[in-house]
């Protein structure tokens, strides 16, 4: 049977926060249909034994970005690394086959950037190898939970991405600031009006989340200076995605309900779980971002010390 895919990020993590994504995703997406592979350094015994009994496979993972930081001359290497690493990616023809400078540039970058932007380029690895998944669902780990199976009434063939609530580009707010410090004025004009979609959640069929992957990968390496996986993702699915390939849906009407922004009034709260319009949404992304929907969640599963939840 081909199964689907779960594969979150979660380096530095609090072990209480991806237990709450590992065990509401182990309620409603069975062993035998959907594997989960959570991308993580190491964080001790906890980790692996929570792993183990959800049967969920973690994949190692490392990063200096943070080490680096507060080192002057260790920032001064990493530039020089970095800036050597394009340079060969940029003129292949004084180092090496085209393929081969831009292996060695992603290689030699991966180590140094941030989690938030490594983690697409291991992400793209993994799934180069792990070849029979139909679907694939890219999530952060701190702030999700699953109420449902997303993977259920998605089309496999499609990029799923999922919109923010009220942020627009153009207007004041961090999302059109992150877009002109990274892009430019001229190119972040082009998204003027459009929708902010959140780029901590990303649904598809494994063969076109590859060419999304591919994507993000190269605008990453193009800016590794900037630690904004938010600017390339939106970037590609407005500007670099085929239109008849993605589904670019609304907050309130999609697979996953992204809470930025919102308040109660805006969705329906039960002892039990979120709806919109009488629905189960199947993904809550920022629950921590409503006081009593992050209640309701930490109620329903609790601190693994004192846990029976399954």
């Amino acid at each position: 049977m081909t199964k689907d895919l779960i594969l979150s990020y979660a380096t530095d993590i609090q072990f209480d926060d991806l237990r709450r994504l590992i065990v509401s995703a182990r309620k409603v997406c069975p062993r035998d249909q959907v594997d989960i592979v959570v991308i993580i350094n190491s964080l001790g015994d906890r980790f692996a034994e929570l792993a183990d009994e959800y049967d969920v496979q973690l994949f190692s993972c490392y990063t200096v970005w943070k080490q680096i930081r507060p080192y002057k001359f260790l920032k001064l290497f990493y530039r020089l690394i970095l800036g050597a690493a394009t340079l060969i990616d940029r003129h292949p023809g004084l180092f090496g086959s085209r393929e081969v400078c831009h292996l060695v540039h992603r290689t030699l970058a991966a180590p140094w950037l941030h989690a938030s932007c490594q983690r697409y380029i291991i992400a793209e690895d993994l799934l180069r190898v792990r070849s029979t998944y139909r679907m694939v669902f890219l999530t952060d780990a701190r702030d999700v939970v699953l109420q449902a199976n997303p993977f259920d009434s998605l089309d496999p063939e499609k990029l799923h991405v999922f919109l923010h609530q009220h942020e627009i580009y153009g207007e004041q707010n961090i999302d059109s600031t992150w877009l002109t410090s990274v892009l430019g004025s001229a190119k972040a004009g082009q998204l003027k009006g459009k929708v902010v979609s959140c780029c901590g959640t990303t649904i598809g069929g494994r063969r076109i989340l590859l060419t999304y992957l591919e994507k993000m990968n190269a605008s990453i390496l193009q800016h590794k200076f900037h630690v904004l996986d938010q600017v390339p993702h939106n970037e590609i699915i407005y500007l670099d995605f085929p239109s008849d390939q993605i589904v670019i849906h609304p907050n309130a009407d999609g697979e996953v309900l992204t809470l930025a922004g919102m308040t109660l009034a805006d969705v329906e709260l039960t002892e039990k779980d979120v709806r919109l319009q009488g629905k189960v949404v199947p993904v809550v992304h920022m629950y921590d971002r409503v006081k009593e929907i992050n209640d309701l969640f930490y109620r329903l599963y609790p601190s693994g010390a004192n846990s029976n939840a399954s």
